[in-house]
């Protein structure tokens, strides 16, 4: 998996790179009002697709966190599901094609010896921080991290990758097999973040530029791109003012950036995930919640109607607690100053938005309510089953692309350090 002089001769041409990134980027752009709102209901912490500056609040536009609550709480079923905090979550064994007459007692303890390793370097690193941010990206639809290689000592490294930082591309059997991201380092920075880049590899302006503005920008594409014809990952980093190529590097079969999608359609690239489906709901309830508590605060602070010898003007009457608007006449003996009625009864709503909340945390299975009669144990554990049963559909796919690419690349890595013995892994 070493450092390359030369890319496969279809992928040296920076100009078609370019082009197959543009394409990328149309059609994610499709996909930004889409994500942004959700992301703004559920997460709005996480919304990363409108530019914001650091340590903003984000979270000064909703009245209601009911789907904030239900988010974060399916994401963290579903990491306790699939990815339980240090246990071994999956098992090395004999696939199906192997001769089970084969299989000896040594064979078997290997494998679990292999297995025990590779938790065992998981469970002390940095994971159980990062998945925890790809399961709520995958709340809305697609998420994403990166599983890089380290040093002997700590061999995982991962890292959570932002979806409005990531373009994805796919193969013909429905995998994500290329991936670029649009990266903006300081000079001074971009030798010292891909290994064995050197000034002399870039374009000749550029190194010029790091002596005299080492503080500045510059605009780069990151590629992961799969080559059918060796069956390999390669790792490409270009300029995009030059579109030249300053970067090369051989992963072999196995791709650092894992991507995965909750549920998808037919035709469609990004995954669509419960939060999504929860969105209407929670538009609804945010925007009654809103109303409500204009409602209460009408009624705590009042509106006063105050007698004026000129004529009420609607583009300057105020209509806020504690505010006077000035009116011809009063009416009930002509008082100078009168409270204005408000409106009718709000209760209604409360049933409304009651039937909502439960509504988005049905869809997003949430843990049901406590109130009400004590239930039994075997009612839970029947809420609970039903919960997963529901997920089922989501839970494979979620396997098929996440979990089982986390513990090749894991393998992969090990054995490449000569940690583990080397076999192969489907």
């Amino acid at each position: 998996m070493p450092l390359i002089e030369q890319l496969p001769p279809d992928l040296e041409d920076g100009a078609a790179l370019a082009k197959r990134r543009a394409k990328a980027a149309t059609r994610k752009e499709m996909w930004r009002s889409v994500y942004s709102d959700a992301y703004r209901f559920a997460m709005p912490a996480r919304e990363s697709f409108s530019w914001y500056t650091e340590g903003q609040f984000r979270n000064n536009l909703l009245y209601d966190s009911t789907l904030q609550e239900t988010t974060y709480t399916a994401a963290n079923t579903l990491c306790a599901l699939l990815f339980p905090g240090w246990s071994k979550w999956a098992t090395l064994a004999p696939g199906g094609d192997v001769d089970k007459k084969k299989v000896t007692p040594e064979i078997l303890a290997r494998l679990s010896a292999a297995t025990d390793t590779f938790f065992d370097f998981l469970n002390h690193s940095n994971f159980p921080q990062v998945i925890n941010e790809t399961a709520l990206d995958l709340m809305v639809g697609t998420g994403a991290l990166c599983f890089d290689e380290g040093d002997n000592e700590n061999p995982f490294v991962f890292s959570s990758i932002p979806l409005s930082a990531l373009e994805i591309e796919e193969g013909p059997n429905g995998k994500v097999e290329t991936t670029f991201m649009v990266r903006k380092p300081m000079l001074r920075n971009l030798i010292r973040m891909y290994d064995g880049l050197s000034v002399f590899d870039l374009p000749q302006d550029l190194a010029a530029k790091i002596e005299l503005e080492p503080d500045a920008e510059v605009e780069i594409i990151q590629a992961e791109v799969y080559h059918p014809g060796t069956k390999k990952y390669y790792g490409i980093v270009m300029t995009v003012a030059e579109k030249a190529i300053i970067w090369r590097f051989d992963y072999g079969t196995s791709c650092p950036t894992i991507v995965a999608r909750a549920t998808k359609m037919a035709g469609e690239l990004y995954g669509r995930g419960r939060v999504l489906l929860a969105l209407s709901d929670a538009r609804t309830l945010d925007k009654m919640q809103e109303f409500v508590l204009r409602h209460a605060a009408l009624n705590v602070g009042g509106v006063m109607t105050g007698v004026s010898d000129g004529v009420l003007n609607p583009y300057t009457a105020v209509l806020a607690p504690g505010a006077i608007i000035p009116v011809a006449s009063n009416d009930s003996g002509n008082p100078s100053l009168r409270a204005l009625d408000i409106g009718g009864n709000f209760q209604i709503t409360e049933v409304i938005m009651s039937d909502l909340r439960q509504r988005v945390r049905r869809t997003m299975l949430g843990p049901e309510p406590t109130e009400g009669a004590v239930r039994s144990a075997t009612e839970v554990s029947v809420n609970d089953r039903n919960r997963l049963w529901a997920m089922n559909g989501e839970l494979g796919r979620i396997q098929a692309e996440l979990l089982e690419k986390i513990v090749a690349r894991g393998v992969f890595i090990l054995q490449r350090k000569g940690i583990i013995e080397k076999f192969n892994i489907d």
